[in-house]
């Protein structure tokens, strides 16, 4: 009976829960990335959510809630001011630039121009730049499908422990391609995947491995992995979109030049 009724009000609503989002509050982040889904604002909030300590906005963004060194603090960066400095000669824009026309962010995908940014970025050891090289030699089309490149980049950003080239680096040991088959290898960076990944799943391909392994190779494997653990550290890419999942979810390949 002395229940205060208010009238709908859409903006106040919204007014308040902004302010809240601004005052740090995770709930009111992620209600307002949902509210203003498929937007760059809602990618926004979003990561402020995940970054908070919500797990729906951390399994939304799909990918490990730590940062890189590939990446640049703070918030988006226009497409132009990232291009200005790849065009300068920046190892890091120029990798930024292959990752987003990569992926089709800020512009449509194009393969030639992710392919011309990244080959800059990785031969300055960009890491970033090293994966997307992979992807486009594993998944791109057929006169620039290249599974002996696709294995050689994801082998030098896995080595210095860049998380997103781990499991297709072991997948390539795993199915021989671009390298010879070895079980042994593939055991070890699916068990590296399925101890330190976080937004991907690697307990799927470890099993499928492992039912082909004999118990002296898993135990070979296993002990690699742990050696490799020990005298590696794990870069995760910051707030990155998922990347492909190399069984499952593989990024859909360019359509062939006209």
């Amino acid at each position: 009976e002395n229940a205060l009724v208010v009238p709908r009000d859409r903006e106040k609503a919204e007014a308040w829960v902004r302010k809240a989002a601004k005052q740090g509050s995770w709930e009111a982040q992620l209600h307002l990335a949902y509210s203003l889904r498929y937007s760059r604002e809602s990618y926004h909030w979003l990561r402020k959510a995940a970054k908070g300590g919500s797990k729906r906005a951390q399994e939304e963004l799909g990918v490990p809630i730590c940062y890189g060194p590939e990446d640049w603090p703070g918030e988006w960066k226009p497409t132009a001011w990232v291009l200005e400095r790849a065009e300068n000669g920046d190892p890091r824009a120029q990798a930024e630039m292959g990752h987003r026309y990569y992926f089709g962010e800020g512009y449509d995908r194009n393969e030639t121009e992710a392919l011309r940014w990244s080959l800059l970025a990785a031969t300055a050891g960009k890491l970033l730049a090293q994966y997307i090289l992979g992807l486009i030699y594993t998944y791109g089309s057929d006169d620039v499908r290249d599974p002996y490149l696709a294995a050689e980049w994801f082998h030098r950003s896995a080595m210095q422990g860049y998380l997103p080239s781990i499991p297709h680096l072991g997948l390539a040991y795993l199915e021989g391609r671009g390298v010879r088959k070895d079980r042994v290898k593939a055991y070890m960076w699916f068990k590296i995947m399925s101890v330190r990944g976080l937004g991907w799943n690697a307990d799927v391909p470890l099993a499928m491995t492992a039912e082909r392994m004999t118990r002296a190779e898993i135990a070979v494997g296993y002990l690699r992995s742990i050696h490799w653990l020990t005298t590696h550290t794990v870069i995760c890419p910051a707030y990155r979109p998922p990347p492909p999942d190399p069984l499952t979810n593989p990024v859909e390949p360019f359509p062939p030049p006209l």
